[in-house]
């Protein structure tokens, strides 16, 4: 019996892995983005206004480095 019940990952390894990248993604490309001590560094040392800080934060998200996976991403190498 697996547990917990039902299970947190699927049974398939692919779609196991998948799952697992894109929990990867977010725990260490999206999250540290949202870091209380980087937002207050944003707008702290380098003054940088809502609008600003926003901007930044999604000129990284939307860059590829830190926009999760996709299964096509997977398939074209």
């Amino acid at each position: 019996m697996t547990y917990p019940e039902p299970a947190l990952l699927p049974t398939d390894i692919k779609c196991r892995a998948e799952v697992r990248a894109l929990a990867l993604d977010i725990a260490c490309d999206i999250h540290p983005l949202n870091n209380l001590r980087v937002l207050q560094y944003l707008t702290g040392p380098l003054a940088l206004n809502e609008q600003q800080k926003l901007a930044w934060i999604a000129t990284l998200v939307n860059n590829r480095v830190y926009r999760p996976r996709t299964a096509s991403d997977a398939n074209s190498g």
